[in-house]
């Protein structure tokens, strides 16, 4: 700006100029009786999906396309596919 727009040269100036820090982003995270407040209040297939997001740690599109042979009840397992990563995985302790 100096150089271009006021014709001043700062090139004989030693300048140490910082960069300011950036701030760090705490995320808002909810305690378990506000969670299970939020179930509660729900209903029907709603809180079927809010449980499945919480308990499994799934996203709302995965769990949008679960389908039944996804699920093994024998071992506790959901099979995610076609996931954000693109990689298929296996989510453990499948507690409904």
């Amino acid at each position: 700006m100096y150089e271009q727009v006021l014709d001043i040269s700062l090139k004989d100036q030693n300048i140490q100029a910082l960069r300011a820090q950036q701030r760090k982003h705490i995320p808002v995270v909810l305690t378990k009786d506000e969670v299970q407040r939020i179930i509660v209040n729900m209903h029907g297939i709603y809180q079927l999906m809010v449980k499945l997001m919480y308990g499994c740690g799934l996203r709302m599109s995965e769990v949008q396309n679960i389908r039944i042979k996804d699920i093994d009840f024998g071992f506790d397992k959901i099979y995610i596919w076609d996931s954000k990563s693109l990689k298929e995985r296996t989510q453990l302790n499948l507690q409904i």
